[in-house]
Formats: C-alpha cells, structure tokens, sequence
C-alpha cells in the first residue's frame, strides 16, 4: 500500500511539474502501472485529454465525454489522436477551435460518429475532400478561417442541418451547400460575396433552409428566386451594398435584417412587406432614415422593432398599429419629444430612447404598464412626468447623463420603489438589452 502511494507521489510531482519532460514521463508511468493509480492523479490526467488520448489513458472516463475540447494541439498531434477518438462511441461533439492546425489531416474521415465539429479560428485554407466521410456530421462550425471554396465531397455530408462559415473569405455562394437535403442554417456573415444567382437559391436543397446569414458583404442585389425559400425564418442581409429588394421576399420570414445597408430606399420598404404575415423582428438601424416608412402599421406581427442609429426626429402616427410591439429601439436619433402616439404600444416591455435630445417625457409614458425596462441615458432631461408611477412592472430605468437636479432623482425613485435606477452623470452608457435575445428565442 505504501509502495502504491509513494508511486502516486511520485506521478504527481512529475504532473505538476513546469518541465514538459517530467509530464510527459508522468504520463508515461502512468500507462506502465501495473497496479495503476489513484483517483488524485486520475483528475490530474484528465486536464489533458489530448495525451490520455495517445496514452491511452482514462479510457472510460473519456468513453463517457458528449464533447471534448482539444487545445494546444498541432495538424500532426491531432493525426495521431484520431485513431484514438474514432474510439469515443459516444462523443457527439469535437471541438478543435483556436488552435494552429492550418491543415487538416485526411485521417478526420475516421471520426464517422462525430455529429459536431467545431473548427473556429484555426488557420484553414482549405478542407481536405475526406471531410465527406464524416457522414453524421449535423453541424459544422469554420468560422474565422481562410476558407475560399469547399470540396465537393461534402455533398455526401447529408444529415448536416447547420454550417457556420462567416469570417472567412467566401466570394461566391457555395452551390453544393444549397443541394444538401437537411441544410437549415447558413452563415455566410463577414464574407466578401457581391451577389447570389438565382441558379443557387432554387436548388432543391434549399426546401428546409430556415436560416440565411448573408450580412457584412458587398451583395448589391438579391435574385427574385429568393421569394422561393418558402421555409426560410431569419433573413440577415445588414452591412451590404443593396440598393433595391425584390418585390416578394420569403413568405413566411420571422426576422427580417436590413440595418447597415443605407443605400436602400425606405421609402418603398412596406411595399416589399406587405406579404409578410408572420414578420415578428425588423432591423432597420443606421440607415440615415429621416422618417419612419410610411404603412409600417402593415407588419401587425411586429415584436421588435430596431430604428437606432438613425436621424429620426419624430415619431410616425402609424407606428400606434404596431399593437403587438414588445421592444422598441430608437437609442441614437434625433428625438426632442416623444410623440403621445407611444400610448397606444402597450405591450412593450423594452424602450430605448438614449442619446436623443429629449427635454421631456410625455405623460403618456405613463399608459405604458407592461414596460420593464426604459433607457433614458444621454438626454437632456431635467425631470419626469408623475405618471411614470404607474409603471409597475419597470425593473430598470436609466437616467445616466441627464441634467436631472438632486430633488427630481429623489421623487423618481419614491415613485418607483421597486425599479433599480441609474443616475450617473458621467461614464460610458450601457446597453439596456439586446435584440438578439428576441431572434434567439424565436423558434425554428
């Protein structure tokens, strides 16, 4: 017994040790045990799963693992360890991400179990044709990489529904991605595409296709065979260089975004939404819109709107048919009032008013009783409405960088005992909410 615990001693001095030699001899001593090791120098193991892999080691433990991270791992090493993780039964995920393998080695056609394959950020230029052996791959992360095609072999990757290649160097639309059957999402973000054949939008794949990430291009134009996704939900088009929509967009899209993209007109916007029964999120931000585009009130299904960034100076009188309206953005405008059209929105939860020129809140604020946060950060306001006491249900109010007097602070916050308010004269302003969380939680 002795003996067995001066060994474990001895192992984990070795495992602890700052010399790369002594570990890898830890580890080596390890697989040689005859009468193996404790469970203090099994947690020790584990903290890296790339050498119990070509050791050997922990083997059940690793039989166990959904998932497994590999870092600080070279093309070569992970050559080697795949014979290794072919083994894993139960291993759903491999996520390679941030390491310097700029290669793939053509062995990954071993790991025919992995469904989720996480290669972010790992110096790719090209992927080796036996990805396409990967046959239960469902989804498929490169982002960040150099990629500018994909092999053609990938069609046999049937069973994928999920493939994220933003921030790479795309061109062109990969065709062969629009042929896979199961294919549901695409992001093609932070590419340098300028356009979309209506050749690639009607292959048959793209009957289950339910998410396009398109933004952060140079596309000056979409082909009418858009309209032909009658499955796609969320249609992300922002920061591109278009200059018209087509007349009919997917009829059945959720989430609509168009921010960045100020060289389309907006006048004409509701004309392209009219057919858009189900739209629920709309981006429209840094577009230099003066005016809120007339008919908006069409899009009944509205939960959030995005006009931030923009040169608002008023409110549209259409905007009070937007009865559905949870989340309403208007941070960054031009705003000296807020129009008593606001009234009528009485199912928004978040308002964002900051950094406008607001010198006074309408009392109509007031009618606004399901509202849980309001932003009223970078204004010039030097009081509120009494009516803001009817807010019951505000759990935040920002106030920061307003010349609001001490004695005005004090009765917002009496009138409000139970909302955390904010009142700092200085200081970068912080994001109230995000819009994201209304696209992430819209179902698809």
């Amino acid at each position: 017994m002795n003996r067995l615990t001066n060994n474990n001693k001895k192992i984990l001095q070795l495992l602890n040790s700052k010399n790369k030699e002594n570990v890898e001899l830890g580890y080596q001593l390890c697989k040689g045990a005859a009468k193996g090791y404790d469970e203090e120098v099994a947690l020790v193991l584990r903290k890296d799963l790339f050498k119990c892999l070509i050791f050997g080691l922990e083997t059940r433990y690793l039989d166990s693992l959904r998932t497994i991270h590999l870092t600080g791992v070279s093309s070569k090493q992970l050559e080697a360890a795949i014979p290794a993780i072919a083994l894993l039964h139960n291993l759903y995920e491999l996520d390679l991400s941030f390491n310097n393998l700029f290669t793939l080695p053509r062995n990954i056609g071993k790991l025919r179990n992995i469904k989720k394959l996480s290669l972010m950020e790992v110096g790719l230029m090209v992927l080796p044709k036996e990805i396409g052996k990967m046959t239960q791959l469902r989804q498929l992360d490169l982002h960040g990489n150099n990629l500018q095609t994909l092999p053609p072999d990938m069609v046999y990757l049937e069973k994928l529904h999920k493939i994220d290649l933003s921030n790479n160097n795309f061109q062109h639309l990969p065709h062969l991605l629009l042929g896979l059957k199961n294919i549901r999402s695409i992001n093609l973000r932070e590419n340098f595409l300028t356009s979309i054949t209506t050749f690639a939008l009607a292959k048959s794949g793209t009957r289950n296709l339910k998410i396009l990430d398109l933004s952060g291009n140079s596309i000056d134009k979409l082909p009418s065979g858009i309209a032909n996704l009658g499955n796609l939900r969320k249609l992300y088009l922002g920061d591109n260089d278009l200059q018209e929509l087509p007349t009919k967009l997917p009829a059945n899209l959720e989430v609509l975004s168009l921010g960045k993209t100020p060289k389309l007109s907006y006048r004409y916007i509701p004309r392209y939404m009219t057919h858009l029964h189900n739209l629920k999120v709309l981006e429209l931000d840094a577009n230099s819109i003066t005016k809120i585009p007339e008919k908006i009130g069409v899009l009944k299904t509205l939960v959030a709107l995005d006009l931030s960034n923009n040169q608002l100076m008023t409110l549209s009188k259409e905007i009070k048919q937007l009865e559905v309206l949870i989340l309403l953005d208007l941070s960054s405008n031009n705003l000296s009032t807020l129009a008593s059209e606001i009234k009528y929105l009485k199912c928004l939860k978040y308002l964002n008013l900051q950094n406008n020129k607001l010198s006074k809140v309408s009392h109509e604020i007031g009618n606004l009783v399901e509202l849980e946060r309001l932003d009223l950060q970078e204004n010039q306001l030097k009081k509120l409405p009494s009516q803001i006491k009817n807010l019951k249900k505000l759990k935040v109010l920002r106030l920061d960088n307003n010349p609001l007097a001490e004695s005005s602070i004090r009765k917002i916050k009496k009138l409000l005992p139970h909302c955390k308010v904010t009142t700092s004269l200085s200081g970068k302003p912080n994001k109230l909410f995000h819009k994201q969380d209304f696209t992430d939680d819209i179902s698809i």
